[in-house]
C-alpha cells in the first residue's frame, strides 16, 4: 500500500496529465490534473470509459489512439 502512495503522491506531483486504463479501455487511475482537467474527482473517473466521459466523435479517436499503442506494444504520448 505504501508504495501505491508513492507512486500516487509522484504523479501528483507532475503538472502533465496521467491516467492509465487496462486493455479494456477502462479508467483505472490518473492524477490530479486529469481530475481536474475534466472537472469530476477521481473517483468519478475510475472505472469509466471514453464513452463515458467524452462525446462520441472524440472517445473513439482516443479508443483508435489506444488500439494502435496497443498493437505497437509500447508506449505512447499523445499531445492533444
Amino acid at each position: 500500500m505504501a508504495q501505491l502512495e508513492t507512486i500516487t503522491t509522484a504523479m501528483n506531483s507532475i503538472p502533465d496529465i496521467i491516467f492509465y486504463k487496462d486493455t479494456q479501455g477502462i479508467y483505472r487511475g490518473g492524477n490530479t490534473a486529469w481530475s481536474n482537467l475534466l472537472g469530476k474527482p477521481l473517483d468519478q473517473l475510475i472505472g469509466k470509459t471514453d464513452l463515458d466521459l467524452f462525446p462520441e466523435e472524440m472517445a473513439k479517436s482516443f479508443q483508435s489512439y489506444d488500439k494502435a499503442m496497443l498493437a505497437s506494444g509500447k508506449p505512447t504520448p499523445n499531445n492533444e
